[in-house]
């Protein structure tokens, strides 16, 4: 944390707006590692400023998902799912696509978490389709595993093992145990 308040403090005297609002976003994290929810929501909140400010798209596509894992983590899952689709929206508008990939299975972790398990299914396979073209291996195995657990919540261990196995397959390719 000392080194991130350090960076922070250069970037404030340089006058960066967009290096302050990385190292805010940074601390953030931090804090939402710590389970710091409201103080990570703060930094998170004083980054998407700043990103607004500069006009910084992708950035502020970032920040959003990251409130929006805080509320996740608070289960406001209405909040969480505003920031997701605003996020998806920033991505789409400027051709981030694998953004629009980490929105689209975010907003499929809300479905999941409220037991809306076919919208689930359907922002987990189209974040799969994205992670597969832009060949995120990390992110694909974790999608199949999310798919899978989908799939075991609602009785169908069959598939659900078919995606776990396809996850775990992933997870030994990349060397992710």
């Amino acid at each position: 944390m000392d080194t991130w308040g350090k960076g922070l403090a250069l970037a404030e005297n340089s006058g960066n707006k967009q290096a302050i609002a990385v190292f805010l976003g940074n601390i953030g994290t931090v804090y939402l590692n710590l389970r710091d929810y409201p103080r990570a929501l703060s930094y998170y909140e004083k980054s998407l400023i700043l990103n607004r400010e500069v006009g910084d798209r992708k950035n502020e596509s970032i920040s959003l998902i990251s409130i929006g894992n805080v509320y996740l983590e608070l289960s406001d899952y209405p909040k969480a799912l505003s920031c997701y689709e605003q996020s998806l929206n920033i991505s789409k508008q400027i051709g981030d696509i694998p953004g629009e990939g980490n929105a689209l299975g975010n907003i499929g972790n809300i479905h999941d978490k409220t037991a809306n398990y076919a919208n689930a299914l359907s922002y987990y396979e189209k974040s799969l389709s994205i992670k597969k073209q832009i060949g995120d291996k990390k992110d694909q195995g974790l999608i199949l595993e999310n798919i899978g657990n989908v799939y075991s919540n609602l009785g169908d261990y069959t598939k659900a093992l078919s995606y776990y196995e396809q996850s775990l397959k992933i997870s030994k390719e990349i060397g992710n145990r």
